[in-house]
């Protein structure tokens, strides 16, 4: 092995490791730690369907 392997090669292997160390991290849970009402979940789905259908009836533009 050439001397300019020798010092690459384990540059490439820190890069390696650092470049992976965010993806260990830990995931956020998929649940609230509380209940959250039925009634308030279902007025933000009626919100948010009222909205995209304003930005459909818009022509797409969000930016208004």
């Amino acid at each position: 092995m050439n001397r300019a392997i020798r010092t690459v090669l384990p540059l490439f292997w820190v890069l390696g490791l650092v470049m992976t160390i965010p993806f260990t991290g830990m995931a956020q849970p998929n649940s609230y730690p509380f209940k959250i009402a039925q009634d308030r979940m279902l007025w933000h789905d009626k919100v948010d369907q009222e909205q995209q259908r304003l930005v459909i009836l818009g022509g797409g533009n969000t930016t208004a």
